[in-house]
């Protein structure tokens, strides 16, 4: 049996809910080492079943070797790796660097991979429309080098495209869910909803639908020379066979028609629109809208301090977050994401309801820093 390793790049501070995911998808041998995670499948199909359904990850790819920063080191680690397996003679390529490290120059790691995987292979260079994308990923010391079979960045979504200040990544908002231990039965409530991420990610996840669903052709293991024996067509047929019926009820509302309106657009375009109960509804009017004690669990991303929302005006309305929390909730568990600059005045507010903070997780989605924090009533 072929085994094959590859390895994921993950938003810092979600490397658990990479590994969760992961192991539900039947990956082994999973080790987080240096901001990527490692894995193995029995397959090639495998890993492309892998990069087809995975929610949490930004990159996949299969792995080449872990070498250090300098020409003769890359050239030994690729020198003695299944290189020549995914690029040969006829075979165009791009080498990539994500830096883990600001500390190393991205550009110049991939100019140093792209020459010696030119002078191994003979392969031909081709920026803009390479047969094989080379990844490589730098931190601290390591530099890790696969094949990339993913996409450019498998956390954007293509549903997303109606959009406000501080949208959330897909791969972001599907790790709260996580957090929250969201199941396909429960009910959901996001009260301040923007965009709908949030809830067109548990839409997808209930119904076990791929996020590139109607994105199949840009999956980069499509042009992959070495997978070309696999029946694609029959593969994406059978994995999106693999979908649910949704049972569950997910709440997406906001005091904005705007952000609502927004929500369903990109909903639509999901293709879970009929699955989503949208309502523009201000907070305090929670209790008027739901009956108590019926929501499984609250996973939102609450109003930010900012000119419009000054601290004054969001006491009130984390006062009245937390209270209708208090109500509606069946077990309390409200997960939360949040700037540095808010999580005391949200905490603050939480505890005066009997909601204590169980867990707290520092995340980035790109160099922006955000808190995660799950409270338990």
């Amino acid at each position: 049996m072929v085994c094959v390793r590859l390895f994921a790049v993950v938003n810092s501070g979600l490397e658990s809910v990479a590994v969760a995911e992961l192991e539900r998808l039947g990956c082994s041998d999973i080790v987080v080492k240096n901001g990527v995670v490692f894995f193995s499948v029995p397959s090639f199909e495998a890993a492309c079943r892998v990069v087809y359904l995975v929610r949490s990850v930004s990159r996949v790819a299969c792995f080449l070797a872990e070498t250090g920063f300098d020409e003769d080191s890359i050239n030994n680690g690729l020198s003695r790796s299944q290189l020549s397996g995914f690029v040969s003679g006829d075979v165009s390529f791009a080498a990539e660097c994500i830096v883990g490290d600001e500390k190393v120059d991205g550009r110049e790691i991939a100019g140093l991979v792209g020459g010696v995987i030119k002078e191994i292979t003979g392969a031909k260079v081709s920026l803009s429309h390479p047969d094989v994308v080379v990844l490589c990923f730098a931190a601290e010391n390591n530099l890790f080098v696969g094949v990339d079979i993913s996409v450019e960045d498998l956390a954007k979504r293509d549903y997303r495209i109606f959009l406000g200040n501080d949208s959330l990544k897909g791969s972001v908002a599907f790790s709260l869910l996580h957090f929250a231990g969201y199941s396909s039965k429960m009910l959901v409530l996001d009260p301040f909803c923007r965009a709908g991420t949030i809830a067109v990610e548990a839409a997808l996840f209930a119904r076990n639908r791929s996020p590139r669903f109607f994105s199949k052709q840009e999956l980069r293991f499509l042009k992959i020379p070495l997978f070309k024996e696999l029946d694609f067509d029959k593969l994406f047929a059978a994995w999106d066979s693999e979908e649910k019926v949704f049972t569950g009820k997910i709440l997406c509302f906001d005091e904005s028609f705007q952000h609502v309106n927004a929500a369903k657009k990109n909903a639509k375009i999901a293709g879970v629109l009929d699955d989503i109960s949208f309502s523009r509804t201000d907070v305090e009017w929670l209790d008027i809208k739901l009956e108590p004690k019926t929501v499984d669990c609250v996973v939102t991303f609450p109003l930010q301090p900012s000119r419009i929302f000054p601290q004054k005006k969001l006491e009130r309305i984390y006062e009245w977050f937390f209270r209708q929390c208090a109500f509606l909730l069946k077990k309390g568990v409200v997960v939360i994401i949040t700037k540095t600059v808010a999580e005391s005045l949200l905490t603050k507010f939480a505890v005066a309801h009997k909601f204590l903070v169980k867990e707290r997780h520092v995340i980035y989605q790109g160099k922006e820093e955000f808190v995660v924090l799950v409270f338990r009533g």
